[in-house]
């Protein structure tokens, strides 16, 4: 009788505790899908409100058949984030657990230490996010606060050292704990955590680490062929055209060149000059009259990587925008290095502003995860050129023969990237605007430095013809802007020396290097 009634209530007691655990379970997740919530609202309004009037969003919200192709890759973003902030609430739980057994005689509630620490972790998050992204949401709330200088660290530095000094207390108090059962799930737990630990940093620098292990190619007998492209580029800024010299990395790398200095684009807009490019003839022959031509209307056959390809050649196109300029494998490439090309580049690469995710995106994991902002530079404020070149490095090999062409978009609007430089510049002044245009053009002159690097790390230039291009320029309204000067804007021809392909009379706009 006495084995029963105590069967009865050790079961009665594992039941409660049961419960218990289920109950701090369902608390930390929705804890954490509070914070999913909290965290869509300013993307979901950035998306209807700011970009919609976007004639691609509205596109694809008007017509069921547009938004078909979404499906499956908005079910697989659901999916991510909903597992990362799953996450948040896992970790979340485990600290309410190790809190309360390093401090067994507490009064506070195991629900009031999990919303504790809940609320410790989300700020943590929060100013993680706004110190990396000053541009993004969290950013533009808490970018001062999170960058603030408290001695020689910033104000979410010190926010995750404390965080760590309690955390270390803790653990420190499990492990002088007395009793021997205390001892011995204790030994159990700190295995735990050091099993995890060691996973989390090995994981960490295998996400970090952009930079494989780089293979030395023999040298070929065919030469390999780079060309290097730089969006909206004005010949006025380079010292080989008798400007400034606002791109010296380019400059340096045209110093024994031969210069073409009369080329002109045949149509000052990203895809019909790249079809151009590519094919050697004109747009009226290509059909590609404006970007994102639908790709049946093209007849851009034979390109120089068909051409190439019947040679013995490995063919490589990479850029790190898409969302004007689409090219694939139809175009005669075996490789293609892009962001993910269609809808899914306009609206998920807009959405996924949150900051559980901004921790991840530009790593491997983000770059499984989230294929629609890794290394994407139209999803600028959280674009980073390194990501970008690190992405290259892991893709290609150089290994026979190889035509290498990339594309790099930092000097084209909105001309910034996920740093804060230059953010402070007002876009309501001309002046202003073409101070942030040189800092994205600079941006990309930096990747054209690095990219040379490391093609000289695989000793590709030892064997190879390197050609720098543009697919077009940009005006500012300024006089130089003009073919004819002293003609007013009021004249029947057009005269709009602003951006770019708006007027063949802007001859920033159609020179190229």
């Amino acid at each position: 009788m006495r084995l029963l009634t105590s069967y009865k209530t050790t079961r009665s007691a594992d039941n409660a505790l049961h419960a218990s655990n289920k109950k701090m379970l369902s608390y930390a997740l929705a804890l954490s899908m509070m914070l999913l919530v909290a965290s869509l609202y300013p993307a979901f309004r950035h998306l209807i409100v700011d970009q919609g009037g976007h004639a691609v969003i509205r596109s694809v919200f008007a017509d069921g058949s547009d938004a078909a192709p979404l499906i499956v890759p908005m079910i697989a973003y659901a999916a991510a984030i909903i597992t990362l902030h799953m996450l948040v609430g896992a970790v979340v739980l485990l600290l309410t657990y190790l809190t309360r057994m390093a401090f067994p005689a507490t009064k506070a509630s195991r629900q009031s230490i999990l919303l504790l620490w809940f609320l410790a972790i989300s700020c943590a998050l929060v100013l993680t996010s706004a110190a990396m992204y000053p541009r993004s949401h969290a950013g533009g709330y808490w970018y001062e606060l999170a960058t603030l200088s408290i001695g020689s660290v910033r104000a979410f530095e010190l926010f995750w050292l404390l965080l760590g000094l309690v955390f270390a207390t803790i653990i420190a108090r499990i492990a002088l704990a007395a009793r021997m059962m205390l001892l011995v799930r204790k030994r159990a737990l700190l295995s735990s955590v050091a099993g995890a630990v060691a996973c989390m940093l090995g994981a960490s620098v295998w996400l970090s680490s952009g930079n494989a292990s780089i293979s030395t190619p023999a040298i070929m007998a065919q030469p390999h062929v780079v060309v290097i492209g730089l969006d909206s580029l004005r010949t006025d800024l380079l010292a080989r055209f008798g400007g400034e010299g606002h791109v010296p990395h380019l400059d340096s790398a045209l110093t024994n060149a031969y210069l073409f200095k009369d080329a002109v684009s045949p149509l000052a807009r990203t895809f019909p000059a790249w079809v151009s490019i590519l094919t050697g003839k004109h747009p009226r022959t290509t059909g590609a009259w404006f970007n994102l031509t639908p790709h049946d209307l093209i007849q851009a056959t034979p390109t120089l990587a068909d051409s190439l390809k019947s040679s013995g050649y490995e063919t490589v196109y990479a850029t790190d925008e898409v969302r004007f300029a689409n090219f694939d494998e139809s175009y005669g490439f075996d490789k293609v290095l892009t962001p993910r090309i269609g809808a899914t580049d306009f609206v998920l690469g807009t959405i996924n502003d949150l900051p559980v995710v901004n921790l991840v995106v530009n790593t491997r994991l983000g770059e499984w995860l989230f294929p629609n902002t890794y290394a994407n530079r139209a999803v600028a404020n959280r674009y980073m050129p390194n990501v970008f070149l690190d992405k290259l490095r892991r893709n290609v090999a150089f290994d026979k023969p190889t035509l290498f062409i990339v594309h790099l978009t930092a000097g084209h609007w909105p001309y910034h990237d996920a740093s804060k430089d230059g953010s402070k510049l007002s876009s309501e002044f001309k002046e202003a605007k073409y101070q942030r245009y040189l800092y994205g053009i600079q941006t990309a002159d930096s990747q054209v430095r690095d990219i040379l690097s490391w093609l000289r790390e695989k000793r590709v230039l030892e064997n190879a013809v390197v050609w720098f291009l543009s697919d077009h320029g940009e005006a500012f309204g300024q006089p130089s802007d003009r073919l004819i000067p002293g003609m007013s804007s009021g004249s029947s021809v057009s005269l709009s020396a602003h951006g770019h392909g708006t007027s063949v009379l802007s001859p920033t706009q159609y020179q190229v290097l």
